[in-house]
């Protein structure tokens, strides 16, 4: 994400302040500039979130006809999510994130002209976040997989932190000015700025040069056959089920945590601003922009983790993370709710990062995007089930009742993690 180099975009002094915390040498110019990509492109998704969940409480007095809403935002990783993962595995993943960003921002700009010409914007919204979600279940494995094609040894968990936390640098901004530019301007006026982000994070990544020698696996052919979808996945769960068995329990481990916080994140936190605060959206861009520099700190911090601690962390990192969660609604006073999403934010990213490090080590050169697609789908199959659940939940019981049961997923699954891992390597040191 320090990849900004020459083309001083905003949030470059704090990319640079987070690379010279990573020891090591620069990450060159290609990194850069495909991390660069991801930043730009990635403030124009935090607005459009904002903006989605917003206006959707705005227009909506229903918990769960919002939490539907945020199910259709996440619905195509479970639809698309193993086909996409496979097919960046077999074709050029820079021109795939450059399609899907071009994609996302014709499809903005489309749906400004729909709001103005007065469509239901429920229902503009709803395929908005279905569509986008689907690009981005294409170039989001992509992107995983082009990473260790440009990083190698610890510049490939350098690669990861500086992903992870220039994505919540802009975080920082991103969601105050959302609440900001809802304050202020049409919707329709907000969607065409998002697609400018989208029109430029395509160019930047254009220009990234991957080296021939390197380039993904493809058939000898030239030619794709869905016979081969079948054939591959299933010599990636083999390996899972063999030599990779500690990959496949942080999947589990992390799959369970995604379906018990998705819903609080993306629905109980608007929820409990909005009518338990009775703030508005800049509050809520607020917090936001609080947690994503929590983000950035355990960013920062995961770099400092020595290997053989990176599973223990990851779990750890989720475990902190659940408690937190559960907490955050205990209070009404915003600096301690401000205070607890920060904290809880850095424990996450450390559990993100060290989890996407032990795929892109562990894993087989030619498995890597697929394994992100397979656990990106069910993770955000998980995601989009949290949501209306959850909103189900507090429409019910209330917003404590949601706030603890979604918490309390990633605390067990944490654990459940921790004495797998402890009787894994008490096997280790018994075995002749």
């Amino acid at each position: 994400m320090s990849r900004f180099g020459r083309f001083g975009f905003i949030g470059l002094s704090r990319l640079r302040w987070l690379g010279r915390r990573i020891p090591s040498p620069g990450l060159g110019r290609d990194l850069n500039l495909l991390l660069g990509g991801q930043f730009v492109g990635n403030a124009g998704s935090r607005i459009f979130d904002l903006v989605l969940i917003w206006f959707a409480l705005e227009l909506s007095d229903s918990y769960a006809a919002v939490g539907f809403l945020v199910f259709l935002r996440f619905a195509p990783y479970a639809l698309f999510g193993l086909v996409c993962g496979w097919l960046s595995d077999r074709l050029d993943r820079r021109r795939l994130i450059v399609g899907a960003e071009l994609f996302r921002a014709i499809l903005l700009v489309a749906a400004a002209g729909l709001l103005l010409a007065g469509m239901a914007p429920l229902v503009v919204l709803g395929a908005v976040a279905f569509l986008l979600t689907a690009a981005r279940t294409l170039f989001q494995p992509a992107v995983q997989g082009l990473l260790p094609q440009l990083a190698h040894g610890q510049a490939l968990i350098r690669a990861n932190a500086v992903l992870h936390g220039s994505i919540e640098t802009v975080g920082v901004a991103a969601p105050v000015l959302g609440g900001l530019l809802l304050l202020v301007l049409p919707v329709p006026a907000i969607l065409t700025l998002i697609a400018a982000t989208f029109i430029l994070s395509a160019g930047l990544s254009r220009a990234v040069h991957v080296p021939v020698t390197l380039a993904p696996y493809a058939p000898a052919t030239g030619r794709l056959q869905w016979r081969d979808l079948v054939d591959e996945y299933a010599s990636l769960w083999r390996v899972l089920s063999g030599a990779r068995r500690d990959v496949r329990a942080a999947i589990v481990v992390n799959v369970a945590g995604i379906l018990g916080v998705a819903g609080v994140l993306s629905l109980l936190i608007p929820i409990f601003v909005k009518d338990h605060l009775a703030a508005g959206p800049d509050v809520l861009g607020l917090l936001w922009s609080i947690m994503a520099l929590g983000t950035l700190a355990g960013a920062v911090f995961s770099v400092r983790i020595a290997p053989r601690w990176r599973e223990r962390g990851m779990l750890l990192g989720w475990l902190v993370y659940g408690l937190l969660l559960g907490a955050l609604a205990i209070p009404a006073d915003l600096v301690v709710i401000f205070a607890i999403g920060f904290i809880l934010a850095a424990a996450g990213a450390i559990a993100d990062i060290l989890f996407a490090t032990l795929i892109q080590e562990r894993m087989p050169g030619e498995h890597v995007s697929k394994t992100f697609a397979g656990f990106s789908t069910l993770a955000n199959t998980g995601e989009a089930v949290s949501a209306p659940a959850l909103g189900l939940v507090a429409g019910l019981y209330g917003i404590g009742a949601a706030f603890a049961a979604g918490a309390a997923l990633p605390v067990i699954a944490a654990l459940a993690g921790l004495l797998w891992l402890s009787g894994r390597r008490m096997t280790q040191r018994d075995a002749p």
